[in-house]
């Protein structure tokens, strides 16, 4: 049965839904590092899967971004700073120095490529394109996170409005429902991916 409370748990002292899953980690809020963890983890997985790694190279380098985020965040070494530092460009800096550390390892094996090779490699490592690249996967690993909280008609109204350009008309008219009862169900779905990615500090186009 859907319970779209699910994460209800994570209120701020005064009741607000947007309470940051970081100040409640800070807090001592053991469930919120797992919900972090979760995500990061996964996206993290995709991410490295893109640029070629095996899986147990993968495992590695996500196990060691992850404890280094960990330990990072109980010691407060983040801080959000609007758009010059937010959480997206501190995991993947943390990923991209695991990552040239793999590389080095790499490099460093018998019959290894050259220094030519070991570049190419590295290329676009840091750069602000693969950190919206990584940004992106963690969002689509909070989609997958909710969906089973939602009634599967009102999960396809969703995609088909903000995946597929979709009407509320034409929506209503494919799935068999109200127009009122689609924009309901949108706008539910759209509130919770909102409180979700505020949580997790991570930022989205809802409009």
């Amino acid at each position: 049965m859907p319970r779209e409370d699910r994460y209800a748990d994570y209120l701020g002292p005064d009741g607000s839904t947007t309470h940051s899953l970081l100040d409640a980690m800070s807090n001592g809020d053991d469930t919120a590092w797992d919900r972090i963890a979760t995500v990061w983890g996964a996206a993290l997985f995709q991410y490295l899967r893109g640029r070629g790694l095996q899986d147990a190279d993968i495992e590695e380098v996500v196990q060691n971004t992850m404890l280094r985020m960990y330990q990072g965040l109980l010691k407060g070494q983040f801080e959000r700073n609007g758009e010059t530092q937010r959480l997206t460009y501190w995991v993947y800096a943390i990923a991209a120095n695991e990552l040239k550390t793999y590389y080095t390892r790499f490099l460093n094996k018998p019959n290894s490529p050259g220094g030519s090779s070991y570049q190419q490699l590295l290329a676009n490592v840091e750069t602000e394109e693969e950190a919206t690249t990584l940004e992106a996967l963690a969002v689509t690993q909070v989609l997958q996170l909710i969906e089973a909280d939602f009634q599967e008609s009102t999960w396809e109204a969703f995609n088909l409005r903000y995946f597929d350009n979709y009407s509320l008309t034409d929506i209503g008219k494919k799935l068999g429902m109200s127009e009122s009862s689609v924009r309901q169900g949108v706008y539910r779905v759209r509130q919770r991916l909102k409180q979700e990615l505020v949580q997790l500090d991570l930022f989205a186009d809802l409009n």
